[in-house]
């Protein structure tokens, strides 16, 4: 019995001892493979006051890490906001970018609180592409028109529209090459 005992006490001392250089391979392993993975960190970039922000869906991030969107100010939505750039809820977006931990406010074309934008892309040179609501109110929607937008540092510019009374930028490559859409003058019956 106890020679059996002993045999038994001896082959798992040796298993053991046989495992151990696997196991700690392993693990070095696993060390190497952990190298080789990217590690990711969820930032919370907040917002101008209101209760969300949000980003859309063009090339929202550069290889500089610049991001881009929008976010909800503390100032309320008039009645005549107008929803591509003022998008969910109460309270009227402004364009940002998002840098070195630092949110900056892009404003709108009119130049005041009081009306939406969005940006919705970004290239590599750091360029933004977006929309911004004007001042002029659209006849037939009852809402405020909208215009491509084209933001080069913090200067905000006007792409105009095909004679009609909205646009929007959607992207922009590294070429600064815009896509977007544009309404003309000839009414829709």
């Amino acid at each position: 019995m106890k020679s059996t005992k002993m045999a038994c006490v001896a082959v798992m001392t040796a298993f053991a001892v046989l495992t151990i250089p696997t196991w700690i391979n392993a693990q070095e392993q696993a060390r190497e493979q952990d190298v080789k993975h990217h590690h990711y960190q969820l930032i919370d970039v907040g917002t101008f006051g209101g209760p969300a922000s949000a980003f859309n869906s063009g090339r929202m991030l550069n290889k500089r890490g610049v991001a881009v969107g929008a976010s909800e100010t503390s100032v309320p939505d008039q009645l005549s906001s107008n929803g591509w750039p003022c998008g969910p809820g109460a309270f009227v977006y402004h364009a940002f970018d998002f840098q070195n931990d630092h949110v900056i406010d892009l404003g709108s074309l009119p130049g005041t609180d009081r009306f939406c934008s969005n940006a919705n892309s970004i290239n590599a040179q750091g360029e933004i592409v977006g929309n911004s609501e004007i001042r002029k109110i659209d006849s037939v929607l009852g809402l405020h028109e909208i215009r491509a937008v084209r933001w080069n540092g913090n200067l905000i510019k006007n792409l105009g529209t095909l004679g009609g009374k909205h646009s929007a930028a959607n992207d922009i490559n590294d070429r600064d090459q815009i896509v977007g859409f544009a309404l003309n003058e000839i009414p829709d019956p």
